[in-house]
């Protein structure tokens, strides 16, 4: 009405048509930036609103079902690794053999999508406060990781064969990828922890700066870049194939490019969607990565230096492939037990061995030795064992750590 009543003001004053539709235009594109302005600030207050209500008690996490398949997969892949053998049943042995032939590069993949989720965590929580907090980032993963480890490590002086000094002390202080564990199988804990330390102190050191993406995306690059310089360096000078596989500064290219396609999708998130789009490439770095990892074993000296670079691309192109993928939400029900198995996948990756190798012993004890039986039979201890951790120790402590350090940002896990 103000509008129209400023149009009859300027019709009355004698003005031309042509004036009255030119001052029309103009009041039009000004009405519209209002509008423009009134729906900005109404979706910011029901964002924050939002943000309110899914942040109640420090919880800020929604649970993203391509994600837990993206868990799922590489736990399967983990397990099979150390858990399947031959069992003489062509189906069931068709549906082991990638766990059985590359499955070491399901903890790989555990790097990629720990660097994607954490970078994510970091870079938002810099984006909207304009600084990061490395306590509280610090404090929340190691609630987040120790107590399911510490469970299992108490577990273990008590139940194990082994004496406590060839694993605890190693476990306690995170350094069991370099002083050698009889629990092997955590090492790659160690390198996660190490590198969020690592994260944390490069993100301290530039809270000073207005703008990090060049630094983080060259330095990231750089970091991808060395890695593999470094295996080579090793393997020249004596390293031997575990070390570079379990050692920090031998494998924390995963982890920087997980960290690199965060940064993607929060600067350039057109980029981020094209590449997802890409899927034909995807499918082919998969298939060639996959065949380069059959034809090169990790201990060999290609695999050692270049199959663990192979191994994360690959894992890159199927997290980029199944991430918010339509193919996944509208097969839901299909993919349900996939994610339902990643739901629980950490608290699997830490009770696997032990848990298979206590439902072998019990096995053997009333004559079930058939690996038709046994291998189901060690999957089926390693997921209910898992299960039971995570309801008894992981769901409560992550419960007890938003309460301790409440989340910041909002963000899909």
């Amino acid at each position: 009405m103000l509008y129209e009543a400023d149009i009859f003001a300027y019709a009355s004053r004698g003005k031309s048509r042509t004036c009255t539709r030119i001052s029309f235009r103009s009041r039009c594109r000004r009405l519209q930036k209002e509008l423009a302005l009134i729906h900005r600030c109404v979706i910011d207050r029901a964002g924050a609103h939002i943000a309110h209500d899914t942040m109640q008690d420090g919880r800020a996490f929604d649970r993203d079902q391509s994600l837990d398949v993206v868990r799922g997969i590489a736990i399967l892949l983990a397990m099979g690794w150390h858990l399947n053998a031959y069992t003489g049943l062509p189906l069931l042995d068709w549906l082991l053999q990638p766990g059985r032939s590359f499955g070491w590069a399901g903890v790989d993949l555990f790097f990629v999508l720990s660097g994607f989720l954490i970078g994510g965590i970091v870079l938002k929580e810099r984006e909207v406060s304009g600084r990061f907090d490395a306590g509280r980032f610090l404090g929340r993963r190691a609630i987040r990781l120790w107590p399911v480890v510490w469970v299992f490590l108490a577990a273990q002086l008590v139940l194990a064969d082994k004496s406590w000094t060839t694993f605890l002390f190693q476990n306690l202080l995170h350094v069991q990828n370099y002083w050698v564990s009889s629990i092997s199988h955590l090492w790659s804990l160690a390198v996660e922890e190490h590198f969020y330390v690592i994260l944390a102190v490069v993100f301290l050191l530039m809270n000073s700066l207005r703008d990090i993406t060049r630094w983080m995306f060259w330095g990231l690059l750089g970091v991808i870049a060395i890695a593999p310089l470094l295996r080579a360096g090793g393997l020249l000078f004596g390293a031997d194939y575990q070390a570079l596989q379990w050692q920090t500064q031998y494998r924390v290219d995963a982890l920087a490019c997980g960290v690199l396609l965060s940064l993607v999708k929060l600067k350039w998130p057109d980029a981020f969607r094209a590449l997802q789009k890409a899927w034909p490439l995807h499918v082919v770095i998969i298939g060639a990565g996959v065949a380069f990892l059959l034809l090169f074993e990790k201990d060999s000296e290609l695999g050692a230096t270049f199959g663990f670079t192979v191994a994360y691309l690959v894992s890159a192109s199927l997290l980029l492939l199944i991430y918010k993928s339509e193919i996944i939400r509208r097969g839901g029900l299909f993919f349900r037990p996939l994610s339902l198995i990643g739901l629980y996948s950490y608290s699997m990756y830490v009770w696997h061995m032990a848990a298979s190798n206590l439902a072998v012993k019990l096995a053997a004890k009333v004559g079930l030795v058939s690996p038709a039986i046994i291998v189901p039979l060690k999957y089926g201890a390693a997921i209910g064992v898992a299960m039971m951790a995570y309801y008894a120790v992981e769901k409560p402590v992550m419960r007890l750590r938003d309460k301790i350090f409440p989340a910041k940002v909002h963000v899909s896990v």
